[in-house]
This record gives structure tokens, sequence and C-alpha cells, in this order.
């Protein structure tokens, strides 16, 4: 071999050499480096080819889905086809619904009406949580579970409250065509402060209603004074809650003449713990002047005491016997219905008894109505120890168990004792002694109203002579109720008296 040829080779394998340790060409554009058709979907080339370009590409077959025969022929093709049917069907029902929803948002209204229900949604849910511990509140008794609910109740405000803000601010951007639901945002607000105040979040509460009371778009604001003015109540500052209270009573109107007395009487009491018993009278004073009360006239009489002043102790006395009681001449009347009809049923009772055993019937019209509307009456005979026996018992029960009367059984009993304890306050101060005043207070009471009042009076009158060891006085009074009429007085007059004779070892009535 020549020098020329050993140097053509050497020549040859440096120029391979340097290809081989060549850098790779520079990306594109895009940032990638360029593909080769040699390497596309379908163009792989075999190795047994040796890398001849000019062999046929055996075509990639990894794209095919698995599981799936190409063909749509067979059970294998049907199942593919209604796969995909199914598909395409629910992303057409999805493209559908979105389409919805987008055409909602788009359009305003129905964006702020569907805020609305919302934030109604979320005020009802708090309402309802902070009416669920309205019994445990006024028991005194917050537990944990009580006080969990009320912080439910308090979130689910805040957020009726966040979402009425960004109502608004929304309706703000589309210009003054648009309606702000001012009564949504009035019970939003109110129930905020109402939740805060449950919480006892007083501050929150008071800047909440200040909020309202300075916006004049909402109606009869001022009379939020009255709130305020509880919750500085329970904070101990009385000169603000009267403050509030008259702002509060200033801005009602004469024709809610008893919220005006209501918030007369909290000034009045709030006068009493603050030690101003002038001011607290005159308050009281124009509450019996307007629409007189037995629980005004107790106030006015206390204050009086507490002034030292017999002459209006007196006055204040007798007008304080001339209200006119919770049973007015129709409950009264119903009072005697019910003992009339108590004896009825007893009569029936026996009357249904013996004819039972006799086996009488009587007859009853029944109404029957046929289907074109058109009555007609059927005698139907049935035992007469199921009518009236039946019905009076209903109604005497009916008329016992009423809420209504209730109610007012216990009023009276809370008023019967009041005036026991009136009784026994001032009767040293209005006479020599205190019989003396105990006496005319009885006399004062037997030809008022409170008649009803005078036996009891009497019966307490034998314990007060009791309690000053004058067991004479106290036998004589016990034994003027062996000729009374009352059956309970009667009753409760002869265990005392025999409990004085049972003490009483000397006595000969034993």
């Amino acid at each position: 071999m020549s020098a020329k040829e050993s140097e053509d080779k050497r020549a040859a394998l440096n120029s391979k050499m340097a290809a081989a340790t060549a850098p790779p060409p520079p990306p594109t554009a895009a940032g990638r480096p360029p593909t080769s058709q040699l390497f596309s979907r379908g163009n792989l080339v075999s190795s047994r080819t040796g890398g001849d370009k000019t062999a046929l590409a055996r075509p990639s077959t990894a794209v095919r889905a698995v599981g799936y025969a190409a063909n749509t022929s067979g059970s294998a093709g049907q199942r593919f086809d209604q796969f995909f049917l199914e598909k395409v069907k629910q992303q057409t029902l999805s493209s559908a619904n979105a389409a919805v929803d987008a055409a909602k948002e788009v359009n305003p209204q129905i964006k702020y009406k569907n805020m609305e229900t919302k934030i109604v949604k979320l005020l009802e849910s708090s309402i309802v949580l902070a009416a669920r511990c309205s019994s445990s509140r006024t028991n005194g008794s917050m537990n944990a579970e009580v006080k969990s609910q009320l912080a439910d109740a308090l979130n689910k405000a805040k957020d009726a409250s966040s979402l009425d803000r960004i109502l608004h601010h929304e309706q703000d951007k589309q210009g003054e065509n648009v309606f702000h639901n001012f009564d949504l945002t009035y019970a939003v607000f109110f129930n905020l402060a109402e939740q805060y105040e449950h919480n006892d979040m007083h501050i929150e509460a008071l800047n909440t209603y200040n909020i309202m009371t300075k916006n004049k778009m909402f109606p009869h604001v001022n009379q939020l004074k009255l709130n305020m003015g509880n919750i500085y109540l329970k904070m101990g500052m009385h000169k603000k809650a009267v403050k509030m209270y008259r702002m509060a009573l200033d801005s009602v109107p004469n024709t809610l003449k008893q919220l005006r007395l209501k918030i007369t009487e909290n000034i009045g009491v709030l006068f009493v713990r603050m030690g101003q018993y002038a001011d607290a009278a005159s308050s009281f004073e124009f509450i019996m002047s307007e629409r007189a009360d037995i629980r005004s006239g107790i106030h006015l009489l206390l204050c009086y005491y507490s002034m030292g002043d017999v002459d209006k102790i007196k006055s204040t006395f007798r007008r304080l016997c001339d209200v006119q009681p919770v049973e007015t001449e129709r409950d009264l009347e119903t009072e005697n219905n019910i003992i009339r009809l108590q004896h009825q049923a007893e009569q029936a009772g026996k009357a249904g008894a013996d004819h039972a055993q006799t086996g009488e019937t009587h007859a009853a019209e029944v109404a029957i109505i046929d289907g074109d509307g058109n009555s007609s009456f059927v005698q139907v005979n049935e035992p007469n120890s199921s009518s009236a026996n039946a019905k009076n018992r209903y109604v005497l029960q009916a008329l016992k168990t009423d809420e209504l009367a209730v109610y007012t059984k216990q009023r009276r009993n809370t008023e019967k004792r009041s005036i026991t304890m009136i009784v026994d306050l001032i009767s040293p101060l209005i006479e020599e002694n205190y019989n003396d005043g105990y006496n005319w207070c009885i006399e004062v009471i037997r030809t008022s109203n409170l008649s009803w009042l005078a036996n009891e009076l009497e019966l307490n009158k034998a314990l007060v002579y009791l309690r000053q060891n004058d067991v004479n006085q106290a036998i004589e009074t016990l034994q003027m109720y062996d000729r009374k009429s009352e059956s309970s007085m009667t009753a409760s007059a002869l265990i005392n008296l025999s409990f004085i004779y049972i003490n009483d070892s000397s006595s000969n009535y034993i």
C-alpha cells in the first residue's frame, strides 16, 4: 500500500470520528428538535431491513383500541358503537346544561333572583336555629349544645349579610334601573343584630342597630332604639337605656298606645333601679291615668312607700283596688257556666246509667249528602248514655285545660299574691298599728273590684294574730268561717283551727 492510500484512509477515519463527535443540530423555533419523517406514525422502519429506506415500513399497531375489533361486524363492533353513542349523548347533554347555566349567569335579573333565594334560605335557617334555643335562653340553662346552635345561627346570619352586600354591589354596577330589595336587607340586618345579642356580643349588636338607624331607606328605624335600650339595660348602663327608651317613645305614633305605655313602664322601672322614685312615680302616674292595671298600680304604690307619703299610699291603694281585674264579666260568666256544666254532666251521667239499664234509645237526625249535592235527613237511634254525658264532659275538660284559662288562672294567682304582700307592707305605715292598717285594707278591698280577695285576707289575718301570739283573736277569726259559703276557705280555716287546738293542750275542743 502506497503512502497516498494510507493518508486517504487516515483522512476518512478522522472525518468519521469528527462526524460522530459533532454536536446535535439546533432546535427549531418552537423549541423542540426537528422530527424526522422516518419516525412519523406508520413509517417506523424495522431493524431487519438494515436501515434500507427503500424497504416498505411496517405500520404501527399500538394506537388501536385494546379489546375492540377494528371492523364493525359482529357483536364487538355493535358494543363499541353503543358505547360511543352513549358517550356522545352525555357530552351533548352536559354541554347543553352548561349553556343553560351560562345563559342564566349572563342574564343579571336571573342571577340576582338566585342570590336573593340563597339569602332567604340562610336567613330562615338562622332563625330556625335560634328559635330552637329560645326556651333554654328563657330558663337560663345554656349548655354546650345550645351555645353551639347559637354560634351556627350567628354564622349563617353573617353569611346572609355578606351575600346581601355582594348582591347590592353587583346591582350598583348595573346602574339606576335596578331595584334594591330593602325589605330583605332590613330582615338580614335585624336578624344579624339579634344573633349578636343572643351570643352576648352586645357591642356588635349595637353597631348593627346603629347602621340600621342611619339608613333612611328602612321604615320606622327609630323604634329600634327600644332594642338598643334593652341591650344597654343588660349591660347595666341605665342612663343610656333611659335615653334610648325616650328616643323610641318619641318615634312611636299615638295610634300605638299600648306600645307607648310599655316603653313608659320600662322608663319607670329604670328610674326605680336608679333610686329616682319621684321620676318613676310620674311615669307610673301617666300609665294609671291612661290605662290602669294592677302591675303599674303596685309599682306606683311602692314608689310612694319609698318616699314615705302616707296620703298618696292610701289614694293609690284605692285606685289599685278599683282596677278592673283580668276576668271580665264574660269570664266570670264562663266560670259559672263551667260549674253549671259540671253539675249537668253529673246529672246526665246518672240519667245515662239509668237509661242504659232500661235499654232506652233516642232518635237523632243525621244529614246525608248524595253525589248531586242534594241533602236529606235520616233518623238514627242511639242510646241516651252517649249523648249529653260525653258532650258535657268534653266541653268541661276543654274549658278547664284551655291555654287562655290556664294563663288567666296563673295571672290571677300572681296578682293575689302581690296584693297580699302589699297589704302586709303598708299596714303598719298607714295606721297607728298593724291590725288597724290591715283592717282598713280589708274594708277597702271588700267594697272594690277585688272583693273576691277579702275572705282570703281575713284568713291571712288569723295567721298574723298567730305570729303575734294572740291565739284568742286567731281562733275567733277562724271560727267565723263556719258560716261562710266559700268551701275552700272554710276547709283551710278548719284545718288551721284544728292545729291550734292540737297545740293547745289546755283546750276543751280536742
